[in-house]
């Protein structure tokens, strides 16, 4: 956009146009670290935790931590089923490749196409999200 010459609040307002196109569902296996770094209230930690339940959380549009009403990822891959089309996705994974390439091959059978990639996560996303949670990123049309 800068080098088609818009100007810096042109850029700001196509971005803000486009925001609600792009989505992150990420599933933690464990909000340990996730209530540590305070993205997850502690008390949603606590109890998640007391009940060995995996959490799914999204981005809201003001860049918050938000827990998902779906309790798994499945239910997450349903929704984007019935309700997207998607343009293209991406899977990230902390040390847990075998269901990042799982929720690939799903992906892969709802749209028809092969994630831009499949990569771990930065050790800074680490640290918050914990070891093996896996997100996908996807934009819809």
């Amino acid at each position: 956009m800068i080098e088609s010459g818009l100007s810096p609040t042109e850029i700001l307002s196509t971005l803000d146009k486009t925001l609600d196109k792009y989505h992150i569902h990420v599933e933690i296996p464990d909000l340990y670290y996730a209530t540590k770094s305070g993205r997850v209230p502690k008390i949603l930690g606590s109890i998640a935790n007391m009940f060995n339940l995996k959490v799914i959380i999204s981005i809201n549009k003001d860049g918050k931590g938000i827990v998902c009403r779906e309790r798994s990822m499945k239910q997450i891959l349903q929704r984007i089923e019935k309700s997207h089309e998607i343009e293209n996705y991406v899977i990230v994974h902390s040390d847990n490749l075998q269901d990042a390439k799982a929720y690939a091959k799903a992906m892969e059978d709802i749209t028809g196409k092969s994630p831009v990639f499949i990569n771990e996560v930065s050790s800074v996303v680490a640290a918050f999200v914990g070891q093996g949670s896996v997100g996908i990123g996807y934009k819809v049309k």
